[in-house]
């Protein structure tokens, strides 16, 4: 009997010990598993990371949160309908086709401020007022105008010029003063802003867009000769 319990007690150390050690084993395989699975993901994450620093918008629109109505059309917004049409004007006046123009608020401007941008770095400014209209004279100074309103330097040009109320604005455009929208005073900063850095907007690939249809209006032979000389990139120093 006596070693019959002996050899029981042995066998039920033996098994304790050897499912101790497949667990402990089973333990050490999930843990590595899950340091493997953890280190694809943060290689991942970081690839991920570092591309989305590459995806800069070549242009953007940055706006207080006291203009997000300038964007909404269901509340008479119509900054995004000028910016589809700025783009098309561009592309007439420049022969550019410009890039999406993404708008968005942003809570650390002041309510009232927009901001514009060029491959992220913001390069001008403006403050406008959604509820009021922009009247300027580039003959006149402004103070002659009997009409109260915010004194305002318009941002596109550099024209005294006063935000006045929605009742006002006949009188100010009977006066003889050009009278217009927060919207349209935005669209035309960005235009000036465009026009001025259009270098830095056209890339080779527009280069290259605007070259192929040349070939098509011209003869391609004509175009295919003048290019023997004239790289890619001499035109786009050039332009």
């Amino acid at each position: 009997v006596i070693g019959a319990s002996a050899g029981g007690l042995a066998y039920y150390r033996y098994e304790s010990a050897r499912k101790k050690a497949e667990a402990e084993k089973a333990e050490a395989e999930k843990a590595e598993k899950a340091k493997k699975a953890s280190g694809k993901r943060n290689k991942k994450a970081s690839k991920e990371d570092v591309m989305s620093l590459l995806n800069v918008e070549d242009i953007g629109i940055e706006v207080g949160y006291r203009l997000v109505p300038l964007l909404n059309p269901d509340m008479g917004g119509d900054l995004l309908e000028r910016i589809a049409q700025l783009r098309r004007q561009t592309a007439l006046d420049l022969g550019i086709v410009l890039p999406s123009i993404r708008v968005r608020d942003n809570l650390q401007l002041a309510p009232n401020t927009y901001q514009i941008k060029l491959k992220g770095v913001a390069l001008e400014s403006g403050d406008v007022y959604p509820e009021r209209y922009l009247a300027m004279s580039a003959g006149d100074p402004v103070g002659n105008l009997t009409i109260n309103g915010i004194h305002a330097i318009e941002p596109a040009f550099g024209l005294p010029a006063l935000w006045i109320e929605a009742k006002d604005k006949d009188i100010a455009e009977m006066s003889g003063y050009t009278v217009v929208s927060a919207s349209a005073v935005i669209s035309t900063h960005i235009t000036e802003v465009i026009k001025k850095c259009a270098s830095e907007i056209l890339s080779r690939f527009d280069v290259q867009q605007l070259i192929d249809n040349l070939k098509k209006e011209v003869s391609e032979d004509y175009v295919n000769d003048i290019m023997k000389d004239i790289s890619i990139g001499d035109i786009q120093l050039v332009m």
